[in-house]
């Protein structure tokens, strides 16, 4: 209808909306533990940082791959395993509508926004994964997304640099 977001009964009185966050753990066999892809589509409203989009992980900062906003309001994807950084790229300062894609596999990390290939990585390590996170930080940290979610994905296989070119063209 005419809302912005889902109906807040307010009863008379200022009300303010909760953050829309999702998390699913102990799903180990959904998520691709060698190989697979992240993917979201969403509308950042402003450039702010320490933004969470999607992620998977173990439930610790140590071993998790997510696309997130980083400093000055870029997209980020990020890669750790056992504490390790194992990728770590971001674009410049993007509001509006975007399709992001992390694909990986042991050496093999593609990043791409809208279409566009933003970095490869070929010594890359992956961590084992058993959780999902959408708009949350997985120590449940408040960094939910300024903005709209479109659609989240998560693939149990790399795609490859052409699907990932054209999942994320605009």
């Amino acid at each position: 209808g005419s809302y912005p977001t889902s109906y807040i009964p307010t009863y008379g009185v200022s009300q303010t909306r909760a953050i829309d966050a999702c998390v699913k753990t102990g799903i180990s066999s959904l998520i691709g533990q060698t190989e697979g892809t992240i993917y979201v589509e969403l509308d950042k409203d402003f450039a702010a940082a320490s933004e969470r989009y999607v992620a998977i992980g173990d439930g610790t900062t140590s071993n998790r791959m997510m696309i997130i906003g980083g400093t000055g309001g870029s997209i980020r994807g990020f890669i750790s395993n056992s504490g390790v950084i194992q990728f770590d790229n971001s674009t410049g300062s993007a509001v509006g509508n975007h399709k992001i894609a992390l694909a990986y596999a042991n050496n093999d990390i593609a990043f791409y926004v809208d279409g566009i290939q933003i970095a490869l990585d070929t010594s890359a390590t992956i961590p084992a994964v058993s959780n999902l996170y959408v708009g949350t930080h997985e120590t449940g940290l408040s960094e939910s997304l300024n903005g709209g979610m479109k659609q989240a994905l998560v693939f149990k296989t790399r795609l490859t640099n052409a699907e990932l070119a054209s999942l994320t063209t605009i």
